[in-house]
């Protein structure tokens, strides 16, 4: 019997989706791994296979590691994009990962003061890239981003879906902790994947698909194969997963669903916008002091 294939996995639910059930398919293990540490790791060889961070898919190409074939982790147009950017109906914030909670409209800024909400890094830095990216190239804001929240800061950037406003949130003021719930002072709101695709006309990717460059033809295939399966299975049953996801954070399961079905994990014929919009991300990620949110 061959030795298992070792495959990374980021802590998501979902990237999840691509997991769930693939050990009744074929020969292979999944350690979870930090979005922070997956490209180290399969560039070490540790990981022969995972979603990768954007921010790291370029360099890991460049590495010699490829894709397989158009997986990937992007929030679907189709599904998603059918809302102003701008509203304060977080209803229609249903599918955005990433949203970005103002005092004002973005355009009366000329600076911006910007906390970090925690569960915004969950997945790892792609919101915070993502942010950055839009400040510094779309709209041309100059930025502090902190990693804290408080009531004097301009804006949060939030995950988004059903966990925007769950519960109350803790802040600093004054020295004093103060439990608030984000609306009450940022009313309002930007959805940072609309946002993107605004600009570059394609959706923003937070994670890709690579394979290690020892990963020969046939087990590439057959994990390509794979992925195929679990991943339609899964797709089919995402109601168990919105279940899952609804008890652990504790939202309502509708709602968890509503979220995880605005995902696209296979590009398609988005894939070379996606692939371009990349490119431009590593660029100037290698020339910024990004490295201070990662």
């Amino acid at each position: 019997m061959s030795e298992p294939l070792i495959l990374g996995r980021i802590g998501s639910a979902p990237i999840d989706i691509y997991f769930n059930n693939m050990k009744f398919f074929g020969n292979y293990i999944t350690l979870p791994s930090l979005a922070s540490t997956m490209a180290d790791l399969m560039l070490r060889g540790k990981m022969m296979a995972g979603p990768v961070a954007s921010y790291d898919y370029v360099k890991l190409i460049r590495e010699g590691c490829q894709p397989l074939a158009d997986f990937g982790l992007f929030v679907n147009p189709y599904m998603a994009y059918d809302q102003n950017s701008q509203n304060d109906d977080t209803s229609a914030l249903i599918h955005a990962p990433a949203v970005l909670l103002i005092k004002k409209p973005i355009e009366d800024f000329g600076r911006l003061k910007i906390g970090i909400a925690p569960e915004a890094l969950n997945g790892g830095n792609g919101c915070a890239v993502l942010l950055k990216m839009l400040l510094a190239m779309y709209w041309e804001i100059e930025h502090q981003i902190e990693l804290n929240l408080s009531e004097n800061q301009d804006a949060w950037l939030c995950q988004g879906g059903p966990y925007l406003l769950e519960g109350m949130r803790q802040v600093r003021s004054k020295g004093r902790r103060l439990d608030i719930r984000p609306y009450d002072i940022f009313p309002c709101a930007y959805d940072l994947a609309w946002e993107w695709y605004r600009w570059k006309h394609a959706p923003y990717i937070f994670y890709r698909w690579v394979c290690h460059p020892d990963l020969n033809e046939e087990s590439r295939d057959d994990l390509i194969g794979v992925v195929r399966r679990t991943l339609e299975l899964n797709l089919r049953g995402l109601a168990v997963v919105a279940q899952r996801e609804a008890y652990s954070k504790e939202v309502q399961r509708g709602e968890a669903l509503t979220y995880l079905q605005g995902f696209g994990h296979r590009l398609g014929l988005w894939r070379r916008g996606a692939d371009e919009a990349m490119t431009l991300m590593a660029g100037f990620l290698r020339d910024s002091d990004i490295s201070v949110i990662r």
